[in-house]
């Protein structure tokens, strides 16, 4: 299940973060530069995460990937996950927008019936 979409107006996501079995990763689907990394291992439902993340956007080598993590109690984030190089699919102008919510690619081929909740709280966009 995907609950964060940096998006451009045409095409999907270049970069979500979903959550696949036990763990939350994050997926960015650069030109010719497509990986998925995991941010939490094993996480816990009922406890809150903040994430944050600081993305240069581009279609070539000097993107840049840096993503942290804080959870419960911690006063600090932790970066779990930086990369360089592309984590966009094109450079149109004005086109990025992020999106968050439960998105569930597939949803009628899934067998799965319990509910999902996700609480978002605090979010804010700013330029590096």
């Amino acid at each position: 299940d995907i609950f964060w979409q940096f998006k451009r107006f045409e095409g999907g996501p270049d970069v979500f973060v979903a959550v696949k079995g036990s763990d939350i990763v994050v997926r960015s689907n650069g030109l010719n530069n497509r990986r998925q990394d995991p941010l939490i291992k094993n996480y816990k439902t009922g406890r809150w995460y903040d994430f944050r993340f600081d993305i240069l956007w581009s279609t070539g080598a000097e993107g840049q990937l840096k993503a942290f993590i804080k959870s419960g109690d911690e006063k600090e984030y932790s970066e779990v996950v930086s990369f360089s190089g592309a984590n966009i699919q094109n450079a149109k102008d004005n086109s990025a927008y992020l999106k968050w919510g439960i998105y569930k690619p597939d949803f009628d081929l899934s067998r799965l019936k319990n509910a999902r909740v996700i609480y978002h709280d605090e979010i804010s966009v700013t330029k590096l």
